[in-house]
């Protein structure tokens, strides 16, 4: 149904920002060097989307914008040059010549997006009220709540990676006590928006289906060089998610969305194309606000982490998922950072879901060594906690000033940490964790 991303040649199939980058505006879209030392480089509507112009740019004494950023030029002249065409003859690209550059965010171009109103919605873009009817376009209306809605749409959007340390995207399992075939393939038609370039295990974005039961099935998946990856688990409550998901809905028939889904399907792909260009920031001050919520919900979520077998880390396995939910809200929302606004919902999504879980009753299987940390990391974890006990700020660079560790393996021991939820990171630098 889809045109694969690299193919794109029409601007209905384009996000709003590939579509303002390939026609409308010049010298702006995502750097991707042709030679790095020789500032020679050129410039993409998404990383996506590759291109087709017969223009190069090169640095004038400039410093070198990092690879995939997104940039607008000013050219100070251009010069045609001549170069193989891959077919034994010549081709005229023009090379514009860079006095300066700047970086600037997202989420600037996708606020002019225009109102809804009668204009065609792949002209004008899809608004986020209109992603979220379409992402629950499946479900019969009187099973339809809000926290179903944002649930499908926050795992589409994912999260963005907000460290090196720690990927990004959201984590959902698929709660069904009836009907788990049918509904597991229901779940599959929903997020079939979801580029297939997106499952393929090199993908930047990465997303899954998760079947199998074994012994921390997220393992194999976070050793991929995927920025992002969202895993969606079937009946699996044993790994803490973002979103667990009871889906006791009943569904609309084929033929009643057929001429819907198809109307809207390439609209809502290019709002998904559109969010994950987003990588929202958390200030700091938005953090110590989310660590105020969870403190405020602290009686509520160890009870209701006593339901999934995780009471004794439960206001720790919070914060970590938090961070990523409220990303993910943030990311949504076009917003350039996280704000308390994006903090509240995510807060009170989570809980109301984890509120539905129990009710469910479907309890689960503990993994026997998911939350043991081997040698190594018990001993930078004990090094954060007295680090915080002490006043010193627990970021990377006092971590690794102090820690008895190999600096070797302190990158990988980190990755682990913040995989099992003992820590999470706000920033590059910043690493935050709660002691229960």
């Amino acid at each position: 149904m889809a045109v694969p991303l690299k193919r794109r040649e029409w601007s209905r199939d384009m996000g709003y920002v590939e579509k303002q980058n390939y026609f409308h505006k010049e010298n702006q879209g995502y750097v991707r060097y042709v030679s790095k030392r020789n500032g020679y480089f050129r410039l993409d509507p998404s990383k996506d989307l590759i291109s087709t112009k017969n223009e190069a740019f090169i640095l004038k004494n400039l410093p070198a914008p990092e690879e995939g950023a997104f940039i607008r030029v000013t050219v100070s002249e251009t010069e045609p040059m001549k170069e193989p065409d891959g077919r034994g003859g010549l081709k005229v690209t023009y090379l514009k010549f860079v006095s300066s550059w700047e970086t600037f965010k997202v989420c600037d171009m996708l606020k002019a997006v225009k109102l809804p109103g009668f204009e065609d919605v792949l002209d004008r873009g899809m608004q986020q009220e209109e992603f979220l009817d379409f992402m629950s376009l499946t479900v019969k209306r009187k099973f339809l709540t809000q926290q179903l809605q944002y649930s499908l749409c926050l795992y589409a959007v994912a999260s963005p990676e907000i460290s090196e340390y720690q990927k990004g995207g959201i984590n959902t399992t698929i709660l069904t006590k009836s009907r788990a075939h049918e509904k597991w393939n229901k779940w599959k038609k929903i997020t079939s928006v979801i580029p297939p370039e997106y499952k393929k295990s090199n993908a930047e974005h990465f997303y899954k289906n998760v079947e199998a039961k074994a012994l921390d099935p997220d393992l194999e998946f976070y050793r991929q060089k995927s920025r992002e990856i969202s895993l969606a688990y079937q009946n699996n409550l044993a790994v803490p998610v973002e979103v667990p998901l009871p889906l006791n809905v009943e569904f609309r028939t084929v033929a009643d969305i057929k001429e819907d889904f198809k109307i809207d399907f390439a609209a809502g792909r290019n709002f998904l194309l559109d969010a994950v260009l987003i990588e929202p920031e958390i200030p700091e001050s938005e953090h110590r606000h989310l660590l105020d919520s969870i403190y405020d919900f602290s009686d509520e979520f160890r009870s209701m982490c006593n339901a999934f077998h995780y009471t004794k880390n439960a206001l720790r396995i919070s914060a970590s998922l938090l961070v990523r939910l409220s990303s993910s809200f943030a990311r949504f929302n076009f917003e350039p950072t996280v704000n308390k606004d994006n903090i509240k919902e995510s807060v009170n999504l989570w809980a109301d879901l984890q509120r539905e879980v129990v009710k469910t009753g479907m309890a689960a299987k503990k993994y026997k060594d998911f939350y043991i940390l081997a040698t190594d990391e018990k001993i930078v974890f004990t090094e954060l906690v007295e680090m915080k006990e002490t006043g010193v700020n627990t970021t990377v660079t006092n971590l690794r000033a102090i820690t008895n560790v190999s600096l070797i393996d302190l990158n990988d021991i980190l990755a682990s940490l913040a995989r099992k939820h003992f820590i999470y990171f706000i920033n590059n630098e910043t690493i935050g964790f709660i002691e229960d």
